[in-house]
């Protein structure tokens, strides 16, 4: 019986994710593996005694991906010091082609919607709000890079780039003034990845 692995837009999005909350510890040990094997069972299909069972398929097996681990995301700033590279998905044959069209209908819509980003950055300050050493100031900043990530990815998706290509571009932060209904202004801060070369 066949086993179907994890689709291109399934992979695209766990890649896009880990970009979106940069999170820098993506190593090889960090993606949770799920096997589902076939199931089979005896076909009917009015065998005389003694015949060579036929087995039928029931349901395909798959093999399931997840993101574990991701305690380093959300940092407050990007790295400023050299340091080895964190996405391991990089070195993935995948990371060398542009993002599926598929990826870039199902996600772009979302990065480009200010309501749904700041609905987004709201639960994620509620949820934050829960550990008792929330610091407003400290999450703005965590925001700020995160918004940055969206920026560069939304980049990605309108030149065609790659994953591989994303994760070159300059580190971006988006440090939001004022409310969406008074008109939103964002400084954005760039410099160069400090990052050893995949």
């Amino acid at each position: 019986a066949e086993t179907s692995l994890p689709t291109l837009p399934t992979v695209e999005r766990l890649v896009i994710l880990d970009y979106i909350i940069r999170n820098t510890d993506r190593g090889n040990d960090n993606w949770l593996v799920q096997y589902e094997p076939a199931e089979v069972a005896p076909s009917t299909n009015g065998q005389a005694a003694g015949d060579e069972t036929d087995f039928a398929v029931v349901k395909h097996g798959c093999i399931k991906i997840a993101a574990i681990d991701n305690g380093l995301a959300f940092p407050y700033k990007h790295p400023d010091s050299w340091r080895t590279y964190p996405y391991y998905w990089a070195w993935l044959p995948l990371a060398k082609q542009p993002f599926s069209q598929a990826t870039i209908d199902f996600i772009q819509p979302k990065l480009t919607n200010d309501r749904l980003v700041d609905e987004l950055v709201d639960e994620l300050g509620t949820l934050f709000q829960e550990d008792p050493s929330f610091s407003t100031n400290i999450f703005g900043q965590q925001m700020a890079v995160m918004r940055g990530q969206m920026h560069n990815l939304e980049k990605a998706f309108r030149d065609k780039l790659s994953p591989w290509q994303l994760v070159h571009l300059s580190c971006c932060s988006l440090a939001r003034h004022g409310s969406m209904s008074e008109g939103s202004q964002y400084n954005i801060l760039r410099r160069r990845p400090f990052f050893s070369c995949c």
